[in-house]
């Protein structure tokens, strides 16, 4: 596995590769100036931290089932009809693309939850998986009304300190609304932490921060999923069945969370942004050819 991501160039972007298996490294390999002690940009693998306190508010009694309509959190969201399953799972059928894909959300002075609370349906809830950076900042948002804080002050309490993860950042829109959608900072090791927070079920070093029943409906196919991996697709998470069966978070620049039940593994790929190359892949396809064989 480290021949290859040194030796092929699809992977010259990669720059940190940690796995663990139950808990115990038995690879930490840094291929670049950095190491599992730098805060990273996680991008897109923010959104299932997100389903993380999502599952603890629900355990905790702050939302209500998941069939609730994200309108009852969220002032202005009376017109769309999604609910936080919809979000869950990337259907709640809402235009993500043109005025409303996240980077043109970005260039906005402020208002962006509003903004994006305008985006016209293109489907009904529930038909069709879409990738949809922008309705997740929404559910951000409904998460954090339900419990009363900035998602960073809920993850802080009920998800970063349990498992030991003091150092990270956690970016806001112009409205002070913590993203829900990516760029969240953390250090590879600890997102190795969260990664064996799954593997137990719910459940780190004896204690239970998740139900275990959120925990495997989360990482199950709730729905056929496509781009931009090309796996089906559970609570914000991924899941697959080739070569070996896993769940995974991604995000851009080769970043990845992969957790392999059967194996007892999870593994951190991390990329540096400035050194991708045309055909670029995430290493976490050579992490797992290496452990499938």
């Amino acid at each position: 596995m480290v021949a290859t991501i040194e030796r092929d160039p699809c992977y010259a972007h990669a720059s940190n590769v940690l796995v663990t298996r139950l808990s115990a490294p038995v690879v930490a390999r840094h291929f670049a100036a950095g190491s599992v002690d730098d805060l990273v940009d996680t991008y897109s693998m923010t959104k299932s931290i997100v389903a993380f306190l999502v599952g603890i508010a629900l355990d905790r009694g702050l939302i209500a089932p998941l069939n609730e309509r994200v309108a009852e959190y969220v002032e202005g969201a009376a017109d769309q009809p999604y609910t936080l399953r919809h979000l869950l799972t990337m259907t709640g059928g809402a235009v993500g693309d043109g005025a409303w894909e996240i980077d043109e959300v970005m260039a906005r002075p402020s208002g962006w939850v509003d903004w994006i609370l305008t985006a016209p349906s293109k489907r009904e809830p529930g038909a069709a998986f879409g990738y949809d950076n922008s309705s997740i900042h929404v559910l951000g948002a409904a998460l954090a009304a339900a419990v009363g804080r900035p998602l960073s002050a809920y993850a802080r309490r009920h998800l970063f300190a349990p498992l030991g993860i003091a150092a990270f950042e956690w970016p806001r829109d112009p409205d002070g609304v913590d993203y829900g959608f990516g760029h969240l900072r953390l250090r590879p090791r600890d997102i190795a932490k969260l990664g064996e927070l799954y593997l137990g079920g719910g459940a780190f070093a004896g204690r239970r921060l998740l139900a275990r029943e959120f925990v495997e409906a989360a990482t199950r196919a709730q729905t056929a999923g496509g781009g931009p991996e090309g796996a089906s697709y559970g609570y914000l998470w991924w899941t697959a069945q080739d070569p070996v069966p896993h769940f995974f978070a991604a995000g851009y620049a080769g970043q990845s969370l992969t957790v392999i039940p059967e194996l007892g593994l999870v593994a951190v790929t991390v990329g540096d942004e400035a050194r991708l190359r045309p055909g670029w892949r995430n290493a976490r396809h050579a992490v797992l050819a290496a452990f499938a064989e």
